[in-house]
């Protein structure tokens, strides 16, 4: 189970102040938005606790077979997003298709993140396999405008690694904690106990 699951580009949601525990394919899944913010949520054995990927591309560009616009364009169209009570409901909505192929804007920040097991990856990675599991799993994310800090996460002093793939590239990999705040992700979190008490 998805505990959250933005399925297919829904966008500008809030997810906050929720408590998520063993939720094994992750506790929040944003498939393909933008503008969402995941923020002081409590997330506990969740494999991985977030997960991003980019299904803007699956919907938003033209059929070169038949010449026409994808779903999601057309539905923008027909309901005329640009003006009220769309445009002032949903502010964020105006720009939605510029740069239309990128998950942008996305936020992760100030989650308490703790998980044990070390050999599992959600839906993406089922099979037990050592030094798999994430807090965080990020397939075509926008390297400009993701924001992902101020988080606590735990790890039971095992190695914290994220998975990752830039948008456009043949990137996929494992990169290390350090690797990750090298990039200018999790500047100010922490990797720290969150005394839990059972």
């Amino acid at each position: 189970v998805w505990a959250i699951y933005l399925d297919d580009c829904a966008s500008g949601t809030h997810i906050y102040g929720n408590v998520f525990y063993r939720c094994v394919l992750s506790a929040v899944m944003i498939g393909g938005g933008k503008d969402n913010v995941v923020e002081n949520n409590i997330i506990v054995e969740s494999y991985p606790s977030v997960h991003l990927d980019a299904r803007w591309d699956q919907f938003l560009f033209p059929d070169t077979e038949q010449g026409v616009m994808t779903s999601m364009t057309q539905k923008l169209e027909d309901m005329n997003y640009q003006q009220p009570p769309f445009s002032q409901r949903y502010p964020n909505i105006i720009t939605s298709l510029e740069n239309p192929r990128l998950n942008q804007r996305n936020r992760i920040v100030r989650n308490v993140i703790s998980y044990s097991r070390d050999d599992i990856r959600g839906m993406s990675h089922l099979e037990e396999k050592p030094e798999t599991a994430v807090p965080w799993h990020m397939i075509d994310m926008d390297t400009e405008s993701t924001i992902v800090d101020s988080n606590i996460i735990w790890h039971n002093d095992q190695d914290v690694r994220i998975h990752l793939k830039t948008h456009l590239n043949d990137d996929t990999r494992f990169v290390s904690w350090d690797e990750w705040r090298e990039m200018g992700y999790d500047q100010r979190s922490l990797i720290a106990n969150p005394q839990f008490i059972d």
